[in-house]
């Protein structure tokens, strides 16, 4: 009988041994996850940070060097899209100087009135502009466009 209950309780642990190894073996999984993901944001990261000093070092007029720099941050950084537009203080209007990603027409908003849209209000308020639902918010000027594209 001394045997039979000694068989028991070394099945009994070993069977806690397991389930102890088997949520170790979960919890590692989850932190290599974890830093392949943070690698691969380092990465992309490191990537970005070559091409954008690479522009910055080459010679190219301002319009180039705008270009790449925002289809750096597309391709690199994950944007959707990545704009820089200037103000022209005297006329208070804001200039698209480049645009890279998703854009529903090229042309159109180029010039756009600070305190207008999206876009002018960050530059009136000097504050960022944050949507959960962009295809739905009152100044996006294509609500179609947004939605097609998952924005």
């Amino acid at each position: 009988m001394k045997r039979c209950s000694a068989c028991a309780q070394s099945a009994a642990r070993e069977a806690m041994l397991q389930d102890e190894l088997a949520v170790a073996k979960r919890e590692l999984a989850e932190i290599r996850a974890e830093h392949e993901r943070s690698l691969t944001d380092r990465r992309r990261l490191v990537a970005f940070e070559d091409q954008f000093f690479e522009v910055l070092r080459r010679p190219a007029d301002l319009a180039e060097l705008l270009s790449a720099c925002v289809k750096a941050i597309v391709e690199h950084l994950g944007a959707a899209l990545a704009r820089v537009w200037t103000i022209r203080a005297a006329e208070e209007v804001l200039e698209l100087r480049a645009s890279a990603g998703l854009e529903p027409d090229e042309g159109r908003g180029r010039r756009i009135e600070v305190g207008r849209l999206h876009v002018g209000r960050i530059a009136l308020h000097g504050k960022a502009f944050l949507s959960n639902s962009f295809s739905t918010d009152v100044d996006t000027v294509d609500p179609a466009w947004a939605i097609q594209e998952s924005i």
